[in-house]
């Protein structure tokens, strides 16, 4: 009998086992044994109806027969290794003499068992594997000097976030202000522990509502989820303060006091993580241009709705102040970015229900803009017009093939420019 509180059991960690075996006396009496000692087990017998299995089922491991009925084993622990690095596999050998013990182990297996297997030397090799497995995870998944999420951990928690079914979560980028002339005057080694110190210290500041990770040096990301633009930035705000009033060891002796500059950003649903970061990285360039310790937001608050909702992306200010005269006179609600990289940012925060885009504007054209924004997956069916001076035939081409709705030339009539927008528009 094996008696399960000895095997991590009792963990509190679900452990689940995927047996690929088509051989029916060895099948049942693995799945048997397993569902003795593992919380949940699933038994498939062919290569096919694993790959169908993965589907619903993320394993803690995979105990697999190399003889299978649609391909040879070893061709299978290939695919797993390519996709799953770090997934344990024990492999079943049924030849005469283990023949295949050698091969599979070359093609990724981590412990190759022959049969009879010894139930009690099976089990302790597969919890020994998840063991190693779960601290390898952990150490791709954290950073060595702070122990928070590093990059991989980051994306692998915005994909978790985005599985729960919560929609995507509100990022901030952050960065501690001076850091480099504190590093220049204290030395690496007293910077690093400062780092250690402020990160935790952020961190406590920054929970229960945010995950804080360390993406790159002195840059950490924040994933806020469930929080309005408004909310985020507000959270941010209060950490900071909090932040503010902490003291640190200095290099000199001296009690020395750190702030942060953040940019905050509400993805849309659909919207990239890359696309995302971006758009936090642009803002925190806002922040510090601003002199730093500042968090730095979208700077128009998502609507629940996008209806009757404008992005008016126009750098020009007179051609501006008559499409929001003309629009809201109609009933319309304009958001007017005055560059393409902020109307990017917005758009990424905020539902509208049409956006219309100059092209010669500074930071980002419009073009760019619209080929940007057509790559979103939420963005797929809203209307776009062009309103630009450009009106070579090239230009006009050009528009609609990177997914414009219309296209408007310079100089126009509001009156007929009204009319266009109405065929999209109730």
């Amino acid at each position: 009998m094996i008696d399960r509180s000895e095997t991590g059991g009792g963990s509190g960690v679900t452990k689940s086992v995927l047996l690929v075996e088509p051989e029916i006396e060895l099948g049942h009496l693995l799945e048997v044994l397993l569902r003795l000692v593992f919380d949940e087990v699933v038994r498939v017998r062919s290569a096919a109806e694993f790959e169908a299995a993965l589907v619903d089922l993320k394993p803690s491991a995979v105990v697999l027969g190399l003889l299978l009925p649609d391909g040879d084993g070893r061709d299978l622990l290939r695919r797993i290794r390519a996709a799953s690095p770090l997934l344990p596999v024990l492999a079943i050998d049924i030849s005469p003499g283990g023949q295949l013990r050698a091969p599979a182990l070359l093609a990724g297996a981590d412990h190759v068992v022959t049969t009879p297997p010894d139930p009690a030397l099976l089990v302790a090799a597969l919890e020994g594997m998840m063991r190693r497995a779960q601290s390898a995870e952990r150490a791709s998944h954290h950073d060595a000097l702070t122990g928070l999420l590093n990059r991989s951990g980051i994306r692998a928690e915005w994909d978790r976030i985005l599985a729960m079914g919560f929609g995507p979560p509100a990022v901030a980028v952050l960065e501690f202000d001076d850091f480099d002339r504190l590093r220049g005057e204290g030395g690496v080694e007293w910077s690093e522990d400062l780092l250690l110190q402020a990160a935790h210290k952020l961190q406590a500041e920054l929970e229960p509502s945010g995950t804080l990770g360390r993406w790159a040096g002195e840059t950490f990301l924040a994933l806020l989820p469930g929080l309005s633009n408004k909310r985020a930035v507000a959270h941010l705000e209060t950490a900071l303060a909090a932040f503010r009033d902490a003291r640190f060891p200095a290099a000199t002796g001296k009690d020395l006091r750190l702030a942060f500059s953040a940019g905050v950003t509400v993805p849309a649903t659909g919207a990239t993580f890359d696309e995302v970061v971006a758009g936090g990285a642009r803002l925190l360039e806002r922040a510090h241009r601003g002199g730093g310790g500042r968090v730095e937001g979208s700077r128009s608050e998502p609507d629940e709705s996008s209806e009757g909702v404008i992005l008016l992306a126009e750098d020009d200010p007179l051609t501006a102040e008559l499409l929001r005269h003309r629009l809201e006179r109609e009933g319309y609600r304009l958001l007017h970015a005055k560059d393409g990289i902020t109307a990017y940012d917005w758009a990424l925060a905020n539902p509208v229900a049409l956006a219309i885009l100059d092209v010669k504007m500074p930071g980002m054209d419009g073009f760019e803009l619209l080929e940007r924004l057509r790559r979103i997956p939420s963005w797929a069916g809203v209307p776009i017009v062009m309103l630009t001076a450009l009106g070579r035939e090239s230009d006009v081409v050009r528009g609609f093939r990177l997914g414009a709705d219309d296209y408007v030339v310079k100089p126009f009539s509001p009156q007929q420019f009204l009319a266009r927008i109405r065929r999209f528009l109730p």
